[in-house]
């Protein structure tokens, strides 16, 4: 999956309330590689299936960006929110 292809996927609209965290993430692919994880925001069990997943995924080196309501990556984001309507996780970018 591309970053392109990642927020493709949070653009859609959801119409039953469901907050989306999709990752791209090669480490998952004897699992199915990328994953999407929804969540309800009202239920209790949802939103800590997202947190443990947002926080594993932050230990593995990911990068998690927000998305904005145009459906683009917004602003890094390093701390799980239940109300964020979107986030997309991808592998650190190596600067030099």
């Amino acid at each position: 999956m591309t970053l392109g292809t990642a927020l493709e996927e949070v653009r859609k609209e959801r119409d039953d309330g469901k907050h989306v965290m999709v990752v791209m993430n090669r480490t998952h692919e004897k699992d199915g590689g990328d994953m999407k994880i929804l969540w309800d925001p009202e239920v209790d069990s949802e939103v800590d299936m997202a947190r443990e997943t947002f926080r594993k995924m932050r230990a593995k080196g990911l990068v998690a960006y927000s998305v904005s309501k145009k459906g683009d990556k917004d602003e890094v984001t390093h701390e799980f929110h239940k109300q964020l309507r979107a986030l997309v996780f991808a592998p650190a970018l190596a600067g030099g």
